[in-house]
């Protein structure tokens, strides 16, 4: 007669340290995925900016550097950056949201995407009322997990 080894307690085990490599792995590629199309080109306004990164125009423009005021006449003579369009993920200006997409580990099988930025929400989602004006919604989270959806699929179906 033949003599039955149950492993089923070791192969639960290793199955859930490759789900686990897995789930990161989907985690930062979709955090690359988020990153790649903020910095893809956009459709949007050009808009011509200063090198402190504030928008130009016929103003005296007034900071603090290094102790000392300073005010200078903003005109064009800046860089120009390209604002997205509503519907297309946001363009990087400051590079404050793009700098804070990432992603974390709630549980050993779980990931989350996200931002602790306010305005990636507002951004994502569209706003009335932000900074006196109305946001249109510039998805970036949503349209990144459908892109990986597939990938998502993928790997996962290849467990074992």
């Amino acid at each position: 007669m033949a003599k039955v080894v149950w492993h089923g307690a070791r192969e639960s085990k290793r199955y859930e340290a490759l789900m686990e490599t897995k789930l990161t792995v989907l985690a930062a590629e979709m955090v690359a995925d988020i990153k790649q199309s903020m910095r893809e080109p956009k459709s949007g306004i050009d808009v011509p900016r200063t090198k402190s990164g504030r928008k130009a125009s016929k103003m005296t423009v007034s900071f603090i550097s290094r102790g000392k005021a300073v005010s200078f006449k903003a005109s064009t003579r800046g860089w120009v950056t390209r604002r997205s369009a509503p519907g297309e993920p946001p363009a990087v200006q400051r590079a404050r949201l793009i700098g804070s997409v990432t992603y974390d580990k709630p549980s050993r099988l779980r990931r989350r995407v996200g931002t602790n930025v306010k305005y990636g929400l507002y951004l994502e989602y569209g706003k009335e009322e932000f900074t006196g004006m109305h946001v249109l919604a510039r998805p970036w989270l949503r349209p990144a997990l459908e892109r990986i959806r597939p990938r998502v699929a993928q790997l996962l179906s290849r467990v074992g």
